[in-house]
């Protein structure tokens, strides 16, 4: 009969617990077991294994094998490497003394391991918060370059209005007769407008003088045609006055 040590898994739903057992290889999992040799609890954290030891070394012997399970379980707790130390014929002293220096090893390798697991912890924050740092930065970065585009489209037009009043005034420096005589040309031109206009108001108001004086001329006749009409109405009722009194005398 081959024998196995193995887990018996106990406990409820979702709280596993389990016995650790010597039984035969060829049962189920929850078979009926040979020997107990202690139990395993995964959701303790100060003490989650009891073994008696003697019995484990004693099915050892036998040729019982662990399960890989049963196998680290061992090893965490020392019994492996005391198995080892038997093989090799210490004493009990010197088994002792060993067991006591490879727990402090132990100890250590585990505190170093904390201390390594809150470093990278450290670590990893501190990489976040630069990383938060530098989005940030990028950000003014990226808002910044606006306002200095501003300022260097005004300086771009600035500069580009400088070289055409330079052109401008050197023109005016390399040219100076040209620009005389376009001032006598305009001078003239604005001379013979300002006749033109003048001409143009006298004879308007020559042509109003002669309109008045015509429409004078009308006005005096038609008041010296009006005198001689009355004049002859006057002494045409006369004479009629007269023949009147002839006849009545």
């Amino acid at each position: 009969m081959a024998v196995k040590i193995r887990l018996k898994r106990m406990g409820r739903k979702n709280r596993p617990f389990y016995r650790i057992v010597a039984i035969d290889s060829r049962s189920r999992r929850d078979g009926v077991e040979i020997e107990r040799l202690g139990w395993f609890d995964p959701l303790r954290t100060d003490v989650a294994v009891d073994l008696k030891e003697d019995r484990i070394i004693h099915w050892l012997k036998q040729g019982a094998r662990p399960s890989d399970t049963v196998h680290n379980i061992l090893g965490s707790v020392g019994l492996q490497y005391k198995m080892h130390l038997m093989r090799e014929g210490k004493s009990d002293e010197e088994i002792a003394k060993l067991l006591t220096e490879w727990q402090l090893h132990q100890e250590e390798k585990l505190i170093r391991k904390a201390e390594k697991k809150q470093a990278r912890k450290k670590a990893a924050a501190a990489e976040e918060a630069g990383a938060i740092k530098t989005e940030a930065e990028e950000t003014e970065v990226s808002s910044e370059p606006e306002e200095g585009g501003e300022t260097q489209a005004v300086e771009e037009t600035a500069v580009e209005e400088t070289p055409k009043e330079k052109q401008a005034e050197t023109s005016e420096l390399a040219h100076p007769d040209e620009q005389e005589g376009e001032e006598a040309v305009g001078a003239e031109s604005s001379e013979q407008e300002t006749s033109e206009d003048t001409g143009s108001s006298e004879q308007e108001a020559g042509a109003d003088t002669e309109e008045k004086g015509d429409a004078i001329e009308a006005a005096a006749e038609e008041s010296a045609e009006n005198a001689e009409d009355e004049s002859q109405k006057k002494s045409e009722d006369k004479n009629s006055d007269d023949e009147s009194k002839e006849e009545n005398s």
